[in-house]
């Protein structure tokens, strides 16, 4: 698998091996006027909810504080919670588990909290098979132009963290982008190409516990002159 990492609230461009665990994010508020943090008060771990002004995120974000919700910064898998108290982050997943009917249409579809949205498709139910089945699909027609299948996962609001997502594809290679954003702003974004899986699915996972409102997963389907193909995605597991 061929991954990149852009951090771009970092405004920087790693291998994901590369990429920081914190604090990241905390520039991605930097258009408000003000905003809540978790400020460090010591070296024993302690935190206070306090108010500061945009032109003071650099300093703060520096010292190691970390915007109230997000990840703690130095302690992978640590949260703050609204009061700024420390808490351990837990893996969550969508398996599709409440797909019953194969072909199904799908637009939405909620499990765990979770909510996923197709964004470009059309995604459809695949109760057959999966990781385990079912999962959902988009398909691609011979000699078609090259298509884009996506969809959006969100929490109501509430902020995540993206784990990992298993990808399938029957035929061809796997071309993916992954972008996650929070206050409007990209704060992470992930693409290249996972290799012929022969049918397989294959996980893309993230070593960045960035916290975000919106994850978009977007596969390209490359031009295939043979025959259809399906492609498509199941066990989306987030961090909460």
């Amino acid at each position: 698998m061929i991954a990149g990492v852009c951090l771009i609230a970092m405004q920087a461009c790693q291998k994901s091996t590369d990429v920081p665990t914190a604090p990241g994010t905390i520039s991605a508020f930097q258009t408000a006027t003000t905003l809540n943090i978790c400020h460090r008060t010591g070296t024993d771990g302690t935190f206070v909810r306090m108010l500061i002004t945009s032109a003071d995120v650099p300093a703060h974000q520096a010292h190691g504080d970390a915007p109230v919700g997000d990840a703690v910064p130095g302690l992978p898998g640590q949260r703050f919670d609204s009061e700024c108290r420390v808490f351990s982050m837990a893996p969550v997943s969508v398996t599709f588990r409440g797909l019953a009917v194969n072909g199904d249409p799908i637009t939405t579809y909620r499990e765990n909290g979770i909510t996923v949205t197709a964004d470009a498709g059309p995604w459809e139910a695949m109760t057959g098979y999966g990781n385990p089945a079912p999962a959902i699909i988009f398909k691609y027609f011979a000699t078609a132009p090259s298509s884009i299948g996506s969809v959006l996962v969100s929490m109501d609001g509430d902020l995540f963290a993206f784990a990992s997502v298993d990808v399938y594809s029957s035929v061809t290679p796997i071309p993916y982008t992954i972008v996650g954003t929070r206050n409007r702003q990209t704060v992470l974004s992930m693409s290249g190409t996972i290799p012929n899986t022969f049918g397989r699915f294959a996980p893309i996972t993230t070593p960045t516990p960035l916290m975000i409102s919106e994850l978009r997963i977007e596969l390209n389907h490359p031009v295939l002159i043979c025959c259809s193909n399906p492609m498509g995605l199941d066990n989306i597991t987030i961090k909460r």
